[in-house]
């Protein structure tokens, strides 16, 4: 952050050289206030205040992921996320001007999410935990946490990006780590393509 510093510059008066009394220099120092200036400033604030509002606001209803792809995988669980596969289904529900509720697959999991005039949404954190290692007779559960966002192109189009954070607890968590080819914490991420299906 830089800062301007003004400084004032005062002009010195000088002797007279024949009365030895004190005269003006011919340079003047304007202490008028600038009236333009002032109301530039005020017109900035103005504007400065002002709600940004988005330039389109996404449909609502039922979206379909087209396209789907894992861009990050250090945990072998490529196919143990449900949200952005290609085929998966999201209701979208209007809250307001720029929130909305995503539910995924049809009346599962939701999430609440925001966007801005430029159109990139940030959703709610969610916690799940996966019991499978319990199922096969480990003593271990895996909680994790998932992160949505992205852009809407379109009213109909939009890129969704899943970020997952994962952890493991439990005594036999060596073992879940041997089995997959991976140490916890680990991350998992999917970026999808979807269209409303109205469009």
């Amino acid at each position: 952050m830089y800062f301007l510093i003004s400084l004032a510059l005062v002009g010195c008066g000088t002797e007279s050289p024949t009365t030895g009394e004190m005269s003006p220099t011919d340079d003047t120092v304007d202490t008028q206030p600038n009236l333009d200036e002032d109301d530039e400033t005020t017109e900035d604030d103005q504007d400065t205040e002002e709600e940004t509002i988005p330039a389109f606001q996404p449909m609502a209803g039922t979206w379909t992921v087209t396209s789907g792809s894992v861009t990050l995988d250090e945990c072998g669980f490529e196919d143990s996320v449900d949200r952005g596969e290609e085929g998966a289904t999201m209701e979208l529900e209007i809250n307001a001007s720029s929130d909305f509720l995503l539910t995924f697959d049809g009346g599962g999991e939701s999430v609440d999410c925001s966007y801005g005039d430029d159109q990139i949404f940030a959703c709610d954190s969610t916690e799940q935990i996966d019991e499978t290692p319990s199922a096969y007779g480990l003593n271990a559960t895996i909680p994790a946490t998932l992160s949505s966002s992205g852009t809407f192109y379109s009213e109909g189009e939009m890129i969704l990006s899943t970020f997952v954070d994962l952890e493991c607890e439990g005594d036999d968590c060596y073992l879940v780590e041997i089995l997959l080819g991976a140490s916890f914490p680990c991350a998992l991420e999917i970026t999808s393509e979807a269209i409303n299906d109205a469009m």
